[in-house]
């Protein structure tokens, strides 16, 4: 079967399969760039995932939520299986107020009245693999944490690479998965957006990219080797036929991460 006749048979499937009430939809980055225009998460408990594309104009990725003392937020920071970002090492900041200032200097403004949290992967060692059925993509997940939030309010979640390299990564939250209301052509974009975004080449062909240090000033740019180009399509990434069948199997559901 060609790749025209395959793709039409996925969302042909991706039409038949129902629909209900409340889909979490993962999200491209709009230029959530800043405090001021953070993806603003509806629910942090509810399981979401913002995707970033790290360029030199736009190097951090920012998300704000709303949440009561005590609650437990679950966040990971991830990178997309592509071998020349193998070595790319992003780090994951978690700001809120209740959270002990930081010594560090950072490359943005802290808001006022608020501490922090950095989170940096401890690249002695390996990254936990992950595998995400719906779109077929998979991923390096460099830090997974859960923390008890001291105060009521409003917090940031902020990720990008301290050494100053573009690349790609993304950060998820919340733990409660919904993929009930899901339309095919909800679906089907995200099934588009996501594989273009880890460079499957499932639906068109990925560039042959080559990342850059933006600020060679850094000390951590200095000491690092350049990552190589992306010389493989596929990238290990499960092939449509498998996708097929993950469409076939995929029903309306609700559950919570044990």
């Amino acid at each position: 079967m060609c790749r025209s006749q395959l793709l039409g048979l996925l969302f042909a499937v991706a039409a038949s399969l129902p629909v209900s009430s409340a889909a979490h939809r993962p999200t491209l980055d709009q230029n959530f760039d800043s405090a001021e225009s953070a993806y603003a998460v509806e629910d942090p408990e509810v399981s979401i995932v913002v995707y970033k594309e790290v360029t030199c104009d736009s190097p951090e990725l920012w998300l704000s939520f709303e949440a009561k003392q005590g609650f437990p937020l679950y966040m990971q920071l991830g990178v997309p299986s592509i071998y020349r970002l193998s070595d790319y090492l992003p780090r994951l900041v978690l700001l809120h107020a209740g959270l002990p200032q930081l010594d560090e200097e950072l490359p943005f403004t802290i808001p006022e009245g608020m501490g922090g949290l950095v989170m940096d992967p401890d690249g002695t060692n390996e990254p936990a693999d992950f595998y995400e059925p719906f779109t077929g993509t998979e991923s390096w997940i460099w830090v997974e944490q859960t923390l008890q939030l001291p105060t009521s309010g409003q917090g940031y979640l902020v990720a990008y690479d301290p050494r100053g390299w573009t690349g790609k990564l993304w950060v998820a939250l919340g733990t409660v998965e919904d993929f009930s209301n899901v339309s095919p052509a909800m679906f089907g974009e995200w099934m588009r957006e996501v594989n273009a975004f880890h460079e499957t080449g499932i639906f068109e062909e990925p560039p042959l990219e080559q990342e850059q240090v933006c600020d060679a000033s850094l000390p951590e740019a200095a000491a690092t080797t350049e990552p190589g180009c992306n010389l493989s399509a596929a990238n290990g990434s499960r092939s449509p036929a498998v996708l097929l069948g993950l469409m076939i199997l995929m029903r309306s559901r609700r559950r919570r991460r044990q």
